[in-house]
């Protein structure tokens, strides 16, 4: 095809953004129509140019991705290029072949769809992913074949400092707690997720988690005495009524994480995830400082 002959799709169409130049189904290059509008102005600009092959003036290195790569990873591939290329129309593959455009118009429109769900099911108390997202997430990584580690996170003896400093105490250690695993994973990518309560959760690519867990384990240590009196660090405990009604005495809160990953294992729903990660907690029960437990 000619460079006129491509000028013709956007003279006739002014809905059309951009050509997509295809050869045996893939992608050999793009035609913006900022560029050729800009190639046939002038004075002389049609008679130079409109003759010419596509190829000769197409863009040979224009965004390509996968159909199956998140949404606000193409964002972000979009936003990264060079200026001239800003406002471009990402151009989208399915096994490795032509399958279609996006306009950064409609990308901006679904990003923000995305982003008004997502907050709308967000913890309010965390401000983390709620179950509906945690769901989505966690049935993701079972369909796909992909290795990955589940990390089951709870605070131990939460209800007992709840019951006996209350809740706007109880809530500055769930905001804490929150804040932690923010620090500690989401810098790295990896999503997490408020269950509800005092328990929360990891998804991590992979199986090397003990890393990231010895760090959480340290950096809650650390940081949960501040929420105690001095006297209650003192005593190394407070008393509060069990789930019994009796009184009781209940250590400092500590961590729990409980980790399934499906190295050995596969699972075939969500549920099945939750009733192993139950299982692999109540060892980590049996510990009275925090601790992990990785299957």
């Amino acid at each position: 095809a000619t460079a006129e002959q491509v000028y013709n799709i956007f003279l006739k169409d002014d809905a059309v953004s951009g050509v997509t130049v295809v050869s045996d189904g893939r992608v050999a290059g793009a035609v913006a129509r900022h560029r050729i509008d800009h190639l046939m102005s002038g004075q002389f600009g049609f008679s130079l140019h409109a003759r010419r092959p596509i190829a000769s003036i197409m863009d040979t290195r224009p965004l390509v991705t996968d159909f199956e790569v998140p949404i606000d990873l193409v964002s972000k591939m979009a936003m990264s290029r060079p200026p001239a290329k800003l406002y471009d129309f990402i151009i989208v593959t399915r096994d490795s072949r032509y399958y279609g455009i996006v306009t950064i118009k409609d990308l901006l429109e679904k990003t923000m769809e995305i982003e008004v769900s997502d907050a709308r099911h967000r913890n309010p108390l965390s401000g983390l992913p709620g179950n509906l997202i945690i769901e989505r997430t966690l049935t993701k990584c079972i369909e796909s074949s992909d290795p990955f580690t589940v990390l089951y996170i709870d605070i131990d003896n939460f209800k007992a400092y709840n019951d006996v400093y209350g809740f706007e105490h109880g809530d500055s250690v769930i905001r804490f707690v929150a804040k932690l695993l923010n620090d500690i994973f989401s810098a790295k990518g990896i999503f997490i997720g408020h269950l509800g309560g005092d328990d929360f959760l990891a998804v991590l690519p992979g199986y090397g988690a003990a890393g990231a867990c010895d760090e959480l384990l340290r950096a809650f240590d650390a940081g949960i005495r501040c929420f105690y009196s001095e006297e209650d660090l003192k005593k190394g405990y407070i008393t509060a009524r069990n789930r019994r009604g009796e009184e009781e005495q209940f250590p400092v809160m500590t961590v729990s994480v409980a980790g399934v990953s499906n190295r050995t294992r596969k699972y075939e729903n969500i549920y099945q995830l939750s009733e192993r990660a139950s299982v692999v907690k109540k060892k980590c029960k049996q510990v009275w400082n925090s601790c992990y437990e990785i299957e």
